[in-house]
């Protein structure tokens, strides 16, 4: 049996509090400092309605059924909507944020399991700083909370197996954190987790442990925590509703798809990921020497289980055309413990080598790079060139906050060279990289996507200002989710061929490609448009064209049906 490496409470080391002071540095911190992007809005949408309808099983957007995620995230983003009193940003986002919290607490917990204190330390910090995660984190995405779901299922489990507690707890705890994973994104989350656990078991030959009642037990809380939801929405919609919404997401990924592409992805899909995870996921190559891969130590079975854990994960983004990095997200915090062994080991043996000062030398380089572009836009900021452009003014930064970031930038730096010749030092050198991270990430990182979004609220209040008060809106086929949350009310859904039927100064809302135009000629005038990317520096591709009928002899009215 593998045997906890830690001694103690964690609750007492001064690493778990810097890793949980650099979390809300870096995520909490602004974290509604930004307008809503992406599917957020969407998020919000639904959530709404099922506060509208008091309807709490069945996810809708507009009235049909939400054939993308279960509820459990809406669920969550209901609780603050509750005691705030609407579904704003706060709302949305604050389980996401403290989803990501958990995650980094978690993260610590489980390496003290079997790392020093500056292992640990460097797992978490390496989670909080990779860049693909450092605006991701901040918004109200499914991945946020399916990440500390499927990290605590995987990691919550193989703690209480290295701990030697009883089989009951250990399954347990992770089918019901792997249940709350299916809850909030899918299917998903029990492949990980079943796979991943019954091979590792089978590997140790621990045949105890996979073949008993507590085993039963964990399968049996699955069952009962998902199979409650399942069976209330099978009878609300039927079990081809459910299907539909259990493979929807997945069957689209195989549309449209030829072998070419598959092939192209199979190629670029391991290199994106390794991309996205830069700098740290060179430390991964130090598997390649073979003092590392052999190395014999109690330390063995972790490694064995996490790098299950990341190639099960791993196989079916892989193999899914068109899945994109963010798919194999919650398997960072298992890939973030694999990378800190290697210098947990070197700190360890106090042995600095090649290629470990090269790497942290290019590391110290970075800080002060950014600085100095920040620097230099702020110097050129009355430049025409950086004055004109809506992308670079949006980095300009105050010299107050400049001057702080050139301190910290400057400290990382001298910290991260000494670190480099004396790897003992990496635990203050990589705190001190991850404060300036975490600080640039909420104010100038935050600042330019606040600069740079398309003020939606504000478009869609104007156009309403500008129509006569009391005029219903429709839509046709489909209307844009950013649209809807801004104007804090669905239009009604009309066909095509009813356009006709509108009454004179009744509106239509058309979400069209951008250069299309006014689709009925001088039956409507165009009242307002309002571009759905958002971001205000780029051509916009999809817009809201808000249409106001004028009167004519050709209108028919609707029945008062």
């Amino acid at each position: 049996m593998e045997r906890a490496h830690t001694s103690g409470s964690m609750f007492r080391e001064w690493e778990f509090w810097a890793c949980l002071a650099v979390l809300v540095i870096t995520y909490v911190v602004r974290f509604e400092a930004f307008p809503m992007v992406g599917e957020e809005t969407r998020v919000a949408r639904v959530t709404v309605e099922m506060f509208d309808r008091n309807d709490w099983v069945v996810p809708r957007e507009l009235g049909q059924p939400f054939n993308s995620r279960p509820p459990l995230m809406f669920w969550l983003i209901a609780i603050p909507a509750w005691f705030v009193g609407e579904v704003n940003v706060f709302a949305t986002r604050l389980p996401s944020i403290l989803g990501v919290v958990l995650t980094g607490l978690l993260i610590y917990g489980y390496s003290r399991t079997w790392l020093a204190r500056t292992g640990s330390l460097l797992a978490v910090l390496f989670w909080v700083t990779l860049p693909e995660l450092l605006i991701a984190n901040r918004k109200a995405e499914a991945e946020a909370l399916f990440t500390m779901s499927v990290a605590a299922s995987l990691i919550g489990w193989h703690a209480a197996y290295a701990r030697g507690w009883s089989s009951t707890t250990m399954w347990v705890i992770g089918y019901s954190m792997a249940a709350f994973a299916t809850l909030i994104k899918g299917p998903q989350a029990p492949i990980y987790f079943g796979v991943t656990t019954w091979l590792f078991l089978a590997h140790r030959r621990d045949w105890r442990r996979l073949l008993c009642t507590g085993h039963l037990l964990g399968m049996m809380s699955y069952a009962v925590l998902v199979g409650s939801w399942v069976a209330l929405y099978c009878s609300a919609e039927g079990v081809n509703g459910f299907i539909k919404l259990w493979t929807g997401d997945s069957a689209m990924r195989f549309q449209n798809q030829t072998a070419m592409t598959f092939l192209i992805h199979l190629v670029v899909y391991p290199a994106e990921i390794f991309g996205c995870m830069l700098p740290w996921s060179i430390l991964l190559l130090a598997y390649l020497w073979p003092q590392n891969r052999q190395a014999a130590d109690s330390a063995a079975g972790h490694r064995t289980f996490l790098l299950l854990g990341a190639i099960v994960g791993f196989l079916p983004c892989w193999l899914t055309p068109g899945a994109v990095s963010r798919y194999y997200q919650p398997l960072y915090p298992l890939l973030v413990v694999l990378m800190a062994w290697p210098v947990d080991r070197l700190v360890s043996a106090s042995a600095s080598r090649r290629p470990w000062r090269l790497f942290v030398r290019f590391l110290a380089i970075g800080p002060i790079v950014v600085w100095a572009v920040l620097m230099g836009l702020m110097l050129a900021a009355n430049q025409p060139r950086i004055a004109d452009s809506i992308t670079l003014r949006a980095w300009v930064q105050p010299v107050g906050l400049l001057a702080v970031l050139g301190i910290l930038a400057a400290i990382a730096c001298w910290q991260l060279w000494q670190a480099a010749e004396t790897p003992a030092r990496i635990g203050v050198a990589m705190l001190a990289f991850a404060v300036f991270t975490g600080l640039f990430a909420t104010t100038a990182w935050v600042d330019a996507i606040r600069a740079r979004a398309v003020p939606l609220d504000v478009e869609v209040a104007r156009i309403k200002q500008d129509l006569p008060p009391g005029q219903p809106a429709y839509y046709i086929d489909y209307i844009h989710h950013r649209f809807v949350y801004y104007n804090h009310a669905a239009p009604k859904r009309i066909e095509a061929a009813d356009v006709d039927r509108l009454k004179p100064g009744e509106c239509v809302c058309v979400t069209c490609d951008a250069r299309a135009g006014n689709p009925f000629g001088d039956r409507f005038e165009v009242v307002g448009s309002v571009s759905m990317d958002r971001l205000r520096d780029r051509r916009p591709e999809q817009i809201v064209l808000v249409l106001q009928r004028v009167a004519d002899r050709h209108a028919i009215a609707f029945d008062d049906e």
